[in-house]
C-alpha cells in the first residue's frame, strides 16, 4: 500500500488507512484512538521539541491480524 512501509513517517497522507480494517471488521474504537495518539505525540514534541528518531532497523512482533513494533528508540538532543 505505502512506499516505505516499514518506516515511521509521522506527516504520511493517506486517506485509506489498513490499521483498523475496513466495513465488518472495523474497530469500533478507531477513532479515539487516532485522536489519542495524535494528542499523545503533540503533547510529547512539544516537551521534548528536539527528539530524534535514531536510525534503525525497526523490530516488529506479530500478532493475530497485525503486527505491533517492539520498540522505537528516540534520543533527546
Amino acid at each position: 500500500k505505502f512506499k516505505d512501509p516499514d518506516k515511521f513517517i509521522i506527516d504520511r497522507v493517506s486517506e485509506q488507512y489498513l490499521s483498523f480494517g475496513r466495513g465488518n471488521h472495523s474497530c469500533i474504537g478507531a477513532s479515539l484512538v487516532k485522536r489519542e495518539t495524535e494528542i499523545a505525540i503533540s503533547v510529547l514534541l512539544d516537551l521534548l521539541p528536539r527528539l530524534n528518531l535514531i536510525d534503525q532497523d525497526m523490530q516488529w512482533s506479530p500478532r493475530l491480524g497485525h503486527r505491533w513494533l517492539e520498540r522505537l528508540m528516540v534520543e533527546k538532543k
